[in-house]
Parts: C-alpha cells; sequence; structure tokens
C-alpha cells in the first residue's frame, strides 16, 4: 500500500486476494454512513458493450469484491447504475445484459439502472447550459465512483472526473462534448462522490475510449478527491502531468491542484508508460459542432449502418460500430483436450469459478475466461451477433496483452 496525500492510496497487485483487502482499506479510510438502509450508488464505468479486459469498462472482478464488502457489512439499498455513451443508448443496446453485470447485480439482490433513462433534474453546467444529471445521483446517500484508467482521444484521460459523464441522462450527452474539458471540470463541482476506486486492472491505451489497445497495469487506487487522484494517475500511468490533461487545467487555474502540489506529484515514479491518443482528427470536432445537429438528425439513418459505422472507423472519423444483434442461443463449449490447466481462466472470472462450470455454479457469461485462453479450451458456438466483430478486433490483443502475463 502507497500513501500519498489527500487520502490517496494505490497499491500493485499481483494476487486475487490482495484485490478484496484494498476495497477492504477503501471502505475503512471513506467508510458509509453507519445506517443499513443508507442509498449507495455504485457508478462504474459502462461506456459501451465492450469486455472489462479490453481496457473500455469497470472489472467485473472489482464490482464483485465491493459488492461482497457491502453485503457483508450488511447494506440493503445499493444501487449500480451508469448510463452508457449516447450511440450506445440510441441503438437501445442493454449494457448491463452483454456485460453480466446485471447478473452480477441479482446474485446479491441488489438493482441495477440504466441512468440514461431515468428520472432526472435539469441543473445549470456552466453559464449559457444547463444538462440533466439523473436523479439518484443527486439523492444517494454514498456515491462510489468506479471508473477505469485508459486514454481518451478528445479529453485525454478517462477516470475519475471524465467517469461523471455517465450521470448526465440520454440526449443530455450531447451536451457535454461542446466543450467537453470545460463540462468534465463543471460536474465534478456538483457531484463529488464520496469515495473513487480506481480500477488500474486492465487499461486501455492508445485510440481510447473505444478503439484502444488492452494493456495489463495490475494497480487500484482510492481517494475522495477526483482532480487530485487524476492528477495523480496521469503521473502513475506516464502520460504526463496534470497540465497534459485539457480539464485537469481548469482545477490547476482555479487553484484546486496547486504547484506544491503539482510539484510532489511530479516525485512520483511512473508505473508503466501507456500509449497516448492519437491526434484527433479534426473533422471529428467539425462534425460534433452543435450547430450541426439538425442535419446529424436527418442523415442518422444513413450513419447507423453497419457499412458506414465500419467506414467511419476505416477514416477514423469514430470508434464504435453498436451493433444491436444480440446473440441467439450461443454456448460456451470447454475444450479439456486443449486445457494446459494454467489457472488463467479462474484467475479472471469475477466469481472465481473454472471451466466446465456446474449447474450450481454461479457464472456470469461475461465471458472473461473465454478471452484471455490462448489454448483454444473454451470456445463460443451458435450465432454470435455482435461478439463476433468484438471477437475480430480484439481476442487476440487480450490473450498477447491481458492473459499471457499470469500473475505470481
Amino acid at each position: 500500500m502507497y500513501y500519498l496525500e489527500g487520502n490517496i492510496n494505490f497499491k500493485l497487485i499481483t494476487k486475487r486476494e490482495e484485490l478484496a483487502e484494498f476495497v477492504q482499506a477503501a471502505l475503512y479510510d471513506n467508510p458509509p454512513p453507519k445506517r443499513k438502509d443508507a442509498r449507495i450508488l455504485i457508478k462504474p464505468n459502462l461506456n459501451n458493450d465492450l469486455n472489462a479486459l479490453t481496457g473500455n469498462s469497470t472489472d467485473l472482478r472489482l464490482i464483485h469484491a465491493l459488492l461482497v464488502e457491502l453485503k457483508a457489512r450488511g447494506y440493503k439499498d445499493v444501487l449500480v447504475a451508469d448510463g452508457s455513451n449516447y450511440g450506445v443508448h440510441r441503438k437501445g443496446i442493454n449494457v448491463f445484459q452483454r456485460l453480466g453485470l446485471d447478473r452480477l447485480c441479482a446474485h446479491f439482490g441488489y438493482r441495477h439502472l440504466d441512468l440514461n433513462n431515468a428520472e432526472y433534474r435539469e441543473v445549470e453546467l456552466y453559464p449559457g447550459v444547463t444538462t440533466g444529471i439523473a436523479l439518484v445521483c443527486l439523492e444517494a446517500d454514498f456515491i462510489i465512483n468506479l471508473p477505469t484508467v485508459k486514454t481518451h482521444a478528445e479529453a485525454g484521460l478517462s477516470c475519475c472526473m471524465k467517469n461523471l459523464v455517465g450521470i448526465n441522462v440520454g440526449q443530455y450527452k450531447r451536451k457535454m462534448h461542446w466543450d467537453l474539458p470545460k463540462a468534465i471540470f463543471a460536474i465534478n463541482k456538483i457531484i463529488k462522490p464520496n469515495m473513487h476506486l480506481v480500477d488500474g486492472l486492465v487499461g486501455m491505451e492508445g485510440n481510447g475510449p473505444g478503439n484502444g489497445r488492452p494493456i495489463r497495469m495490475d494497480f487500484l487506487a482510492y481517494g475522495d478527491n477526483a482532480f487530485l487522484l487524476d492528477a495523480v494517475i496521469t503521473r502513475l500511468i506516464g502520460y504526463g502531468s496534470a497540465g497534459d490533461i485539457p480539464y485537469l487545467n481548469y482545477a490547476i487555474r482555479e487553484g484546486i491542484l496547486s504547484a506544491q502540489t503539482i510539484d510532489k506529484i511530479a516525485q512520483i515514479k511512473p508505473l508503466l508508460h501507456i500509449l497516448k491518443p492519437d491526434k484527433r482528427n479534426f473533422l471529428i470536432g467539425l462534425l460534433g459542432h452543435n450547430k450541426l445537429a439538425p442535419v446529424r438528425s436527418l442523415i442518422r439513418p444513413l450513419l447507423d449502418s453497419t457499412f458506414a459505422r465500419k467506414l467511419l472507423m476505416r477514416c477514423k472519423l469514430t470508434q464504435d460500430i453498436y451493433e444491436k444483434d444480440d446473440p441467439e442461443s450461443f454456448q460456451m463449449v470447454y475444450e479439456p483436450n486443449n486445457c494446459l490447466d494454467c489457472g488463467i481462466c479462474r484467475e479472471y472470472c469475477p466469481v472465481e469459478i473454472a471451466p466446465p462450470a456446474s449447474e450450481t455454479d454461479v457464472c456470469l457469461r461475461c465471458l472473461n475466461c473465454y478471452w484471455v485462453c490462448a489454448h483454444k479450451a473454451i470456445n463460443l458456438t451458435g450465432e454470435l451477433g455482435y461478439l463476433k466483430s468484438h471477437i475480430e478486433r480484439y481476442k487476440k490483443l487480450i490473450e498477447d496483452n491481458v492473459g499471457s502475463k499470469k500473475s505470481k
């Protein structure tokens, strides 16, 4: 455990049991209300339907460890909630289901909620711009922010502060992107989670947040100050300093991050050096301008086609395809003759089971075991729907960059 300042801690995770121990330490330093009926809201990063081992979404292993601890402490009103990006919402994709998070919540008897469809209240984001924030986020007694660490082509970094974009309902996310760095800073002055528990197990580098490369980081961090924690994470991943992240520049200008604090953070030795995002194509900013919204609405049916999305990706004008087709009757097939008994499937399983799972085992169908197995011991059969393109994009990358580096 490494202590920094302002209740900021981080730890390299080399063994699975250390994950649970770190979660316990985080809740010890940032205790929830004593009332067992307190409304606790957990806000993971569910940007889209890419498996957490791509580095895109919060790792179910961390969410599972947190829910185990909250259940053991007797908390009854726990809600796991997020609103995925607007493209996912527009397509009607159920990210909770695709990632297996709905089944994880049900296992503990806790609720989950898509914030894009939640009741909301309009609040002023900054002068002249209002947004709609989900009421459950404004009314919660205790908020635990669970960001993952990834590069972001527009914001530079996606971590604690950027993760709050998900509390804006539906179409209001569009307003966040009118001036994303300014909006990120502004919303973090409106909503201040009680604890930030950072998922640095598997992150995303390069062309993040939706089309980058997974990178195994093997660390967790926590704290109660989003501005400070994001500045620390920026240093830990070798991105640079807080001044290299556009939205953190607002915190520097307002004195939230002092020169003395920045100098102290600069003394931290980076854990790794990630690939920074590609230089953003100027056409993306032009096409996304709020004044062109009516034009985008007119041509939306064309832009939403799979062919168009793939073409836009090839031209580096978008990062995602958003396929609506769910798998039909697909199955995981265990091939024991191919299994080397390396244990990596169990290591990455949120509920720590290994194939072949029995009918009594709690399998989330998150497919972590499939993604990390490089020996074809676990295969998928049937109509795969959207999974087919995900596999083409990320299966080999996950095998090489995540699964091959088994924890000691």
